[in-house]
């Protein structure tokens, strides 16, 4: 009887793993294909004299899979990294996948072709910014983003799908060495909204994915 129950509490478990596995991968997975993002950057043939690292979890760049307030400054590392990552984190200048390899070289407001691909995902929105980070700026420091929000675009539907968009560079910046940063934060939590308004589904904390590129602007 004692083995039986045993058993039983063993099978229970091992399906409650696989369950909240599941759940977890089903909030979103998605990576930054064009621009070739630092942890993508093996997956394309072009750049393989660089040798570039692999790093075949380049769809979970998520905070390292916790659920993120919409200022992201203290949560998460500002290329998907997990926040409590030793510096430097793995995306980061200095980072296991961050070689320094600029990907595209453009001229200020060009309008660049973006591929995103979703394994999985349900709403929410991309959006894409950019760090000029010549001189003093540290690519780390949100604010540098702040500066050049490229573009929002709302998601309806994801489930293993490529998202070609297009993308226009401000006509005012130049830079040797810029950090293009794609974010997609979902919408699959309910949660609190605020401002007297009741919960709702994409209030409060969401899973947030992110993709860092090196690109130049001249």
């Amino acid at each position: 009887m004692s083995c039986s129950l045993n058993s039983r509490l063993i099978l229970c478990s091992f399906l409650l793993i696989q369950l909240l596995t599941h759940i977890r991968l089903a909030r979103g997975n998605g990576r930054l294909l064009e621009p070739p993002s630092r942890s993508s950057l093996w997956r394309s043939g072009e750049f393989k004299q660089f040798n570039p690292p692999v790093n075949y979890n380049d769809n979970h760049l998520d905070c390292g899979g916790a659920l993120v307030p919409e200022d992201e400054s203290i949560t998460c590392g500002i290329c998907g990294d997990s926040f409590s990552d030793p510096i430097p984190r793995p995306n980061e200048d200095g980072g296991e996948f961050s070689r320094g390899i600029i990907v595209r070289k453009y001229t200020p407001g060009q309008e660049i072709p973006v591929t995103v691909q979703l394994t999985y995902g349900q709403k929410g929105s991309f959006d894409f910014t950019l760090c000029a980070r010549d001189g003093e700026k540290d690519h780390r420091d949100p604010a540098c983003y702040g500066e050049h929000l490229l573009k929002i675009v709302p998601i309806t539907e994801a489930a293993g799908k490529y998202y070609n968009l297009t993308v226009t560079l401000p006509s005012n910046v130049k830079c040797k060495n810029c950090v293009f940063r794609w974010r997609y934060r979902t919408a699959n939590n309910w949660g609190e909204c605020g401002n007297g308004k009741p919960g709702a589904l994409g209030c409060g904390p969401q899973q947030s994915f992110h993709g860092c590129s090196d690109i130049s602007i001249a």
